[in-house]
C-alpha cells in the first residue's frame, strides 16, 4: 500500500480508505522527504473533500514545508490548494491571494496552470467580477482540452455552475452535461459526478420537476457511495430535493428531506427528528448550510395551516439559530464581499422567525413577541455598516491604520485586478489586519458581526416624545413594519401584495423564498398602468420613481397615495403629534424618498403645489438600523459657528481625466450609468459651471453669520484637499458614480491633478472622521447596488461608517438651478440654529410653496442619513 494505491482510492472519492493508507505511509517512511510531501499533498485534498477544511489545511502546510526543505520547485499547488481551501470556506478575496501566488511560481505542468485558472474564475464568480470569471473558465477548459487532462469534467461542472447562476439555462444543462457524460465514462470521481446530478437537477427544476426529481436522486446514490451518510453536498441535495417537492406540494417528503439534511451536517447530534434543535450545532460540518437548512424548516412549519402557537416558537427559534450561525462565520472571512456573498440569505432566514413572533404577538400570546421579531430583524441589518466602523477598544489607532490602508490598496488593486504586485500587498496586509482583528475579541471588534443589536426598550430610551421610528423589514414574500415611540411598540406584517399576514393565515411562500436563483430583479417597464394591479412592493416603488423622473402628476398622485397605505398608514395612531420621523428602509425602500408620499389625492386636476406631502409635517431622517441610529449618540445642537468647507472642481472644457482614473470610465465595459457625466470621447468630465456659485453662495451665508468657511474651486479642489478636512461640514459640489457591482469603486471626482482624482468608497470606509456633516451635492450620489440585509451600498454609507454624523445625498439626477436653490435655503435654515433635519424640511417646504417647484422632482432627490 503506497501513494499510488492511495491515488487510485482517492480517484475513486474513496476518501476515507486512501487517507488510511496515506496516514500509514508517512508513519513507515519518516525520511523519503519529497514522497512525504506527496502524501501530504493528497491527504489535503482528500481531508477538502471530505469537508476537514483545518485538517486540509494542515496536511498541505507540511507538505509545503518538506518541498521548501528539499528546495523543490513545484511549490504552485500548495498554493494552489490554500486557494482551494479558501474557496471551499467562501473566503474569496483571500482565495484569490493564494492563487495568484501560485500563478506567479514556476509552472511547468499544464494542467496545474489550468486548474489555478478554474479556481480563480471561481473565486471571482464569488464576489460578483463575472466578466473575469468567464474568462479564466474559459481559458481553463481550453487548456485542459488541448491536454486531455482528467479534470476537463470539473472545468465544465464549474463552467455550466456558473451559466446557472447567471441564467443561461439551456447553456448551463448542455455544459454540465459534458461533465456527466465524461464522468459517466470513466466512473471516477463519483463526488464530482453527484455535484453535475445536482446542478442538473438546480437547472431543470422550474419547467421539469420529474426530471429534477431523477437528478437529485442521481445525485445523492453517488454522494453515498463517495462520503457515506455524512458530508455537506448529501445535505444540500437533500435541501434542494426537500425545497422541490415542499414546491409541489409534498410536505412529507420535504419533512424527510430537512430530517436527512439535518443528520448529514449534525453527525454529533444523531437521531435528529423534525422537530428537535441541534445540541451542538458548533460541531456542525458546515455551519452556513445548517442555517439553510434551519430557515426552511421554519419556512416548513409556517406553511402549515394547521400551525399554532408550538409551532410558531419553534420556527422563531430556527430562524434565531440560524441567523446566529451565519453571523458567527463572518468574522472568519477576509474581505466584505466574500461577507456579502454569506449574507445574502440573511434577511431570507431571519423572515420566518419574525412572521412567526408576530402570529404569536397578534394572537395574543405576550407583548415580548415584538421584541424578539425586532431583535431579529436588526441582526439582520447593516452587520457590514457596524463592522466597517473604527475600530473600538484601546488598540484601534493601529487597527484603524490598518484598516485604511488595507481599503487604499483595495482601491488599486480593482482597477488592476491581474497585478501580482499589488494583490501581493493587499495579501500581506489583509492578514495582518485579520490577526490583529480576531485577537481583538476582547475590545469588541469580533461583536461587531455577533453582538447583540439594541432591544425596543433601549431604542425607546433614545427617542424624545417629538419622534418616531419606523422600521421596515422586506423578505421574500413579506414585509414588516415595526412602529416605535418612546411609549409604545407595534408590528404590522403583511405579503408583498399587501394583504395582512394574520396570526390563521397560512403561508404559500416557499417558492418566492427560494427559487433557482440566489438573487434576481424584476425587469424595468417603459410605461405604468396604475389602473393594473400592483403585483408587489417593489413594482409599487418603481412606479413611483418613474412618475417622479418623468415628472407625470397623475401617476405619482397615485404610486405615492398607495405606497403611503402600505408603509405610513398603519401606524398613523402612533404618528399622531410626532414632529420627527426616523426611517429605517430595507430592500427596495432605499431607493426612495418617503418624503414626497401623499395620504390622499382627488383624481382632478393634480397640483404639485396642493398635496399634502409627508414632509408637510415631518422633519424626515434616514438610517441603516435601529442599532446605528442609537448608537451614534446624542448629537449636540447646531449653531453658525461650525466650519464649512466647500469644494467645487467644476472641471472646465480643458480639464481631463487623470490617467490613473481612467479604467474606471473604460467605455469598453463600464455601463452607461457610470459614464453619464463623461464627455463621448472618454477623456474628460462634463463641466459643472453652476458648482461654482453654489459653493461660493454658501460660503457667503457663513460669513454674513460670522461663521468660518472657506471654498476650494477648480484646480484648488483635489481629493488631497477634501480628506484633510476631517470635521465641520464638507459640501461636494461635484460629479459622483456607482459602479454597478463594484460598490467599493463608486466614488467623487475632484480636480484632475494626475494623481488621486477619484475619492473611491473602499477608501473612506475606515478612515476616521468627524464631520457633523457631509453634504453630497451631485447626481444619484445616494445611488448604488442593493445587498439584503445591508441595504444601498452607496457613498453616503462610507462616510457614516467612518464617523460623519450626517450625511445628505441624492437619489436620481438633479438640476442644476434647483439644486442650488435647495441648498442656498438648506443652508439659510440650517444657519437659524435648526438641526440638520427639520432645516431641510424647512427648506422643501419652501420649494414646494412654489409653482415653479414644486414637483418632487426637484426637491425629493435629496435625502438625509444620520440623526440631524
Amino acid at each position: 500500500m503506497g501513494i499510488k494505491s492511495a491515488e487510485t482510492l482517492s480517484a475513486e472519492s474513496r476518501f476515507s480508505a486512501s487517507n488510511s493508507q496515506l496516514r500509514q505511509y508517512i508513519e513507515d517512511n519518516p525520511k523519503r522527504y519529497y514522497d512525504l510531501s506527496k502524501a501530504w499533498f493528497l491527504l489535503s485534498y482528500n481531508l477538502l473533500q471530505l469537508g476537514d477544511t483545518d485538517g486540509a489545511w494542515e496536511a498541505n502546510e507540511q507538505s509545503l514545508d518538506l518541498k521548501k526543505k528539499l528546495h523543490a520547485d513545484d511549490l504552485a499547488e500548495n498554493y494552489m490548494r490554500f486557494g482551494a481551501i479558501f474557496l471551499y470556506k467562501g473566503d474569496y478575496e483571500r482565495a484569490l491571494d493564494q492563487l495568484f501566488k501560485a500563478k506567479g511560481l514556476p509552472i511547468e505542468d499544464g494542467s496545474i496552470f489550468a486548474r489555478i485558472d478554474g479556481y480563480i474564475a471561481a473565486a471571482f464568480q464569488g464576489i460578483n467580477r463575472n466578466e473575469e470569471a468567464e474568462h479564466f473558465y474559459r481559458q481553463s477548459i481550453a487548456t485542459m482540452s488541448a491536454l486531455y487532462d482528467d479534470d476537463l469534467p470539473a472545468a465544465y461542472y464549474n463552467m455550466g455552475r456558473f451559466c446557472l447562476e447567471r441564467g443561461r439555462l439551456q447553456e448551463a444543462i448542455d455544459t454540465l452535461d459534458l461533465a456527466r457524460q465524461l464522468l459517466a465514462d470513466t466512473r471516477q470521481r463519483r463526488d464530482l459526478l453527484g455535484q453535475v446530478y445536482n446542478a442538473l437537477g438546480e437547472a431543470c427544476k422550474l419547467d421539469e420537476p420529474a426530471r429534477a426529481r431523477k437528478y437529485y436522486e442521481n445525485a445523492l446514490a453517488e454522494y453515498q457511495t463517495a462520503f457515506g451518510p455524512f458530508n455537506r453536498e448529501t445535505a444540500r441535495t437533500e435541501l434542494n430535493l426537500a425545497r422541490l417537492e415542499a414546491e409541489l406540494g409534498n410536505r412529507d417528503k420535504a419533512v424527510s428531506g430537512v430530517i436527512t439534511a439535518l443528520r448529514s451536517l449534525c453527525p454529533a447530534d444523531q437521531g435528529l427528528g423534525f422537530d428537535q434543535m441541534p445540541e451542538h450545532p458548533e460541531l456542525a460540518l458546515d455551519r452556513p448550510m445548517l442555517a439553510e437548512v434551519l430557515g426552511f424548516r421554519a419556512a416548513l412549519r409556517l406553511e402549515d395551516e394547521k400551525a399554532e402557537a408550538p409551532q410558531w416558537r419553534q420556527a422563531l427559534e430556527d430562524s434565531d439559530m440560524a441567523v446566529n450561525l451565519l453571523l458567527q462565520e463572518l468574522v472568519f472571512l477576509g474581505d466584505d464581499r466574500s461577507r456579502l456573498n454569506r449574507l445574502r440569505s440573511c434577511p431570507y432566514l431571519a423572515e420566518p422567525g419574525i412572521l412567526a413572533a408576530a402570529k404569536l404577538f397578534q394572537s395574543g400570546d405576550g407583548a415580548t413577541w415584538v421584541e424578539r421579531a425586532f431583535d431579529l430583524a436588526e441582526r439582520s441589518k447593516a452587520v457590514l455598516f457596524r463592522a466597517n466602523q473604527p475600530l473600538p477598544g484601546g488598540s484601534s489607532k493601529a487597527g484603524n491604520a490598518q484598516r485604511v490602508r488595507l481599503r487604499e490598496l483595495e482601491a488599486a488593486l480593482a482597477l488592476n485586478p491581474l497585478d501580482l504586485s499589488i494583490r501581493k500587498e493587499v495579501a500581506a496586509v489583509r492578514e495582518e489586519y485579520m490577526l490583529s482583528t480576531i485577537e481583538g475579541r476582547s475590545s469588541g471588534a469580533y461583536a461587531l458581526f455577533t453582538g447583540k443589536p439594541v432591544g425596543i426598550g433601549e431604542l425607546q430610551d433614545s427617542l424624545d416624545g417629538e419622534s418616531i421610528v419606523l422600521a421596515y423589514f422586506t423578505g421574500s414574500a413579506h414585509y414588516a413594519i415595526f412602529a416605535v415611540t418612546d411609549k409604545e411598540a407595534s408590528l404590522y406584517t403583511f405579503d408583498l401584495e399587501g394583504m395582512p399576514a394574520g396570526p390563521k393565515k397560512g403561508v404559500k411562500w416557499l417558492k418566492l423564498a427560494y427559487g433557482t436563483t440566489a438573487a434576481t430583479a424584476p425587469g424595468g417597464y417603459s410605461k405604468l398602468d396604475p389602473a393594473s394591479k400592483l403585483s408587489d412592493l417593489e413594482d409599487a416603488v418603481k412606479g413611483y420613481l418613474t412618475a417622479i423622473r418623468k415628472i407625470d402628476p397623475d401617476k405619482f398622485a397615485y404610486y405615492s397615495q398607495h405606497l403611503y397605505s402600505r408603509l405610513v398608514q398603519p401606524a398613523e395612531d402612533q404618528l399622531k403629534d410626532r414632529k420627527k420621523l426616523i426611517v429605517i428602509p430595507d430592500g427596495p425602500l432605499g431607493a426612495m424618498p418617503f418624503e414626497s408620499l401623499i395620504p390622499q389625492y382627488k383624481s382632478s386636476k393634480i397640483r404639485y403645489d396642493k398635496l399634502d406631502y409627508l414632509v408637510s409635517k415631518y422633519a424626515v431622517g434616514y438610517q441603516y438600523s435601529a442599532t446605528v441610529w442609537v448608537r451614534s449618540g446624542k448629537m449636540p445642537k447646531w449653531n453658525p459657528s461650525v466650519t464649512f468647507a466647500g469644494f467645487a472642481p467644476v472641471f472646465d472644457e480643458e480639464t481631463g481625466i487623470a490617467e490613473a482614473s481612467r479604467p474606471v470610465f473604460d467605455t469598453a465595459y463600464q455601463s452607461a450609468a457610470v459614464l453619464r457625466d463623461i464627455s463621448p470621447d472618454g477623456k474628460r468630465f462634463t463641466p459643472l459651471a453652476a458648482s461654482k456659485d453654489e459653493v461660493e453662495g454658501i460660503a457667503g451665508l457663513f460669513a454674513e453669520k460670522g461663521g468660518t468657511a472657506k471654498t476650494w474651486i477648480s484646480e484648488a479642489a483635489t481629493k488631497k484637499n477634501a480628506e484633510a478636512n476631517a470635521d465641520g461640514i464638507l459640501h461636494l459640489a461635484t460629479h459622483s458614480f456607482a459602479v454597478p457591482g463594484r460598490p467599493d469603486m463608486s466614488g467623487l471626482a475632484f480636480y484632475q491633478d494626475g494623481e488621486g482624482a477619484i475619492w473611491y468608497a473602499a477608501e473612506i470606509y475606515g478612515r476616521p472622521v468627524k464631520h457633523r456633516l457631509v453634504v453630497l451635492s451631485s447626481c444619484e450620489s445616494g445611488k448604488g447596488d442593493f445587498a439584503p440585509g445591508e441595504g444601498v451600498l452607496a457613498l453616503p454609507r462610507a462616510f457614516l461608517a467612518s464617523g460623519a454624523e450626517n450625511v445628505i445625498s441624492s437619489l436620481w439626477k438633479v438640476y442644476d438651478k434647483s439644486t442650488a436653490a435647495l441648498m442656498q435655503a438648506f443652508y439659510q435654515e440650517l444657519l437659524t440654529g435648526k438641526d440638520a433635519g427639520s432645516a431641510l424640511q424647512a427648506a422643501k417646504r419652501r420649494m414646494i410653496g412654489s409653482k415653479e417647484t414644486a414637483d418632487p422632482r426637484q426637491w425629493g432627490a435629496f435625502v438625509l442619513y444620520g440623526k440631524g
